[in-house]
Order: C-alpha cells, then structure tokens, then sequence
C-alpha cells in the first residue's frame, strides 16, 4: 500500500475508471492482485455486511477472513475482532470493484506491453529469417539431394527404393546410422560427399544462422498470442506489427510449400526448429571434423616433404664431403 501513488481509498476507483496512474509499475499490480478477496472470503463479507452492523466492523470481518488460514495464532494475539485497520478497509474496497481481477491484469499489460512487443517482433524477425535461410541455402540442398540419393542406394529393389523425397524431421536418424565398423556415421558420410561437391560449400550452421537462434524455441503461436495481448493494449503500433505476424505465417507456409511439408507432417514449428536445429549442429560438426582431418592431413603431407627434403639436403651434404 505504501508504494502506491494514490491513497488506497482511491484505488478502487483507478481500478474502476482503468486509471493506470496509481501504479508504477507491475509489481505494485501484483500487490493488488494478492489483495484481492477469494469467493470463499466475498462470501463470508457479504454475509457480515448483509448483517447490518457498522462498516467498521465489517472491515473487522476482512481481517477475520484474512486471518482464517491462521486463526489460532491471531486467537492468541488477544486482538479484538473489533480493530480496524487500513489493510483491512482496503480489501473491503477492493471486493467492491466489479471484474477487478482482468481490470488489473490489463494494467500489468500496460508495463509489460512494450517487453512483449519486443520479445514478439525478435521472434517473428527470427523466424522469418530462418524460413529464408532454409529456403534458399545451397549446402542444404546440396545434402538433401545426396540424402536422397544415398536412400534410395541403399533401399533399391524395395517399395522405397525410387522415391521422389522425404519428410525433413527423418534427417536426424542420419546420426543413428553407422558403418559396419562403427568408426563413421552417415551424417560423416554425407557431409564428406557434400564437401566434395566444392569449395564454395559453407558450414552449414554458418549459412543457416537464424535457423539456429534461441528466438525459435518460442513458438510462432506463443509469439502470435504475446502480440495478441500487445495489440489488446497499444493502438498506435497495432498495423505494423500484426503485419509482422502475418509475413511470418506466410514464411512458415511457404517453407513448408517449398520442401513438400505440410502443417499435418510438421504438428509444430518448435518441433520442426528443434529438429532442424539439431541436425544443422550435427552436420556441421561433420563437416567441420572433415574439414579438421584434411587439414591434418594436408600438414602431415607438408611435414613429410620437409622431412624429406632435409633428409635428402642431408645425404647431399655427405656425399659432397666424402668427394673432398
């Protein structure tokens, strides 16, 4: 009560006429809120007030309400039921506001407002980002047509051995699928294939950065309804940013177009993000391990020619020395 900026007679009528200068912030709303009297409690006022003693009294009755989860403890205080307070008087006040619970809520709504609408734009800007990303990448592309290829190797002569595509979520079973010495994955395989293809091929983490943000654990839904409650609030911004939403709906559709996918075959954009993400981290570790062995290679290569070079300078220098 303390930290309002209004009595606290006159909170209920800010709650009343949505006058959000009582509060500075939404801590001082969920002081409130914790004020607010259950069902239980408005039932047991009532039936104190309807019993016509002084409002004072009744204001009694909200610190005995207050009180019941404790009522041994305030027995013993000796206090008279009687004593009033200005806690007491306040949650009377407040039981008397109609709907003050979403009133309330409506103005944290205000002070978070803002945070929202920033939290909601990055995950949308994200998320578009990364629909572009996947659309467009040529290390990705490269992979699934070699994916495809290696699938349809291995399965020929068989139902699925000549299939046109497959459903993106299957890619991270690549991880499970091992040589017959147990030394290498297909996931390694199939980045030594794609690696091979050129030297213009990226890191597939390195080229699909949004597909691998943090912003993308947070559903489009759970964005859409933060956006939802901003725009319940704001006006001035409300075009702007549903047009964001809905760029980014249609990203995440036409993605799905892109790759044959479909909202039935993907339940979730989490899901899909997540799997994706996985997937990217793994085949970038294969290719980067690829990368890592040819570069090991390459020096061991240089190391021996310089060995050898010394050695052969060294056999030269001897034979020039016996010649003397």
């Amino acid at each position: 009560m303390a930290r309002l900026k209004v009595p606290w007679q006159g909170v209920g009528a800010a709650i009343l006429s949505l006058d959000g200068s009582a509060f500075k912030g939404a801590d001082d709303i969920g002081t409130v809120l914790q004020c607010l009297p259950s069902e239980e409690e408005k039932g047991v006022l009532q039936a104190y007030r309807q019993s016509g003693k002084p409002i004072e009294a009744v204001s009694a009755a909200g610190r005995f309400v207050m009180s019941m989860m404790h009522e041994p403890a305030y027995r013993q205080s000796g206090k008279p039921i009687e004593a009033v307070s200005e806690a007491e008087r306040f949650v009377m006040s407040l039981m008397d506001v109609p709907r003050a619970t979403p009133r309330l809520r409506a103005f944290a709504l205000k002070f978070t407002a803002a945070e929202k609408a920033a939290e909601a734009t990055a995950v949308f800007r994200d998320h578009i980002s990364a629909c572009k990303e996947l659309q467009s990448s040529a290390t990705f592309k490269q992979l699934l047509a070699a994916t495809l290829a290696v699938g349809n190797f291995l399965n020929h002569g068989s139902r699925l051995g000549n299939a046109p595509g497959f459903r993106l979520k299957g890619l991270n079973k690549l991880h499970d699928s091992r040589s017959t010495d147990g030394k290498s994955t297909m996931l390694q395989a199939l980045a030594r294939q794609v690696l091979a293809r050129g030297k213009d091929i990226a890191v597939l983490s390195e080229e699909l950065p949004h597909v691998m943000s943090s912003k993308l654990k947070i559903s489009w839904q759970e964005a859409a309804d933060m956006l939802d409650q901003v725009l319940a609030s704001i006006k001035g911004c409300q075009a702007e940013l549903a047009l964001l939403r809905d760029r980014s709906a249609s990203a995440w559709e036409a993605l799905l177009r892109h790759y044959g996918e479909t909202k039935q075959s993907v339940p979730t954009d989490t899901e899909f993000w997540a799997d994706m993400q996985v997937f990217v981290e793994r085949f970038s570790s294969a290719q980067k391990a690829v990368l890592q062995e040819e570069k090991d290679a390459a020096e061991r290569k240089q190391r021996l020619a310089r060995a050898e070079a010394k050695k052969a300078a060294a056999e030269a220098a001897k034979k020039v020395g016996v010649g003397v």
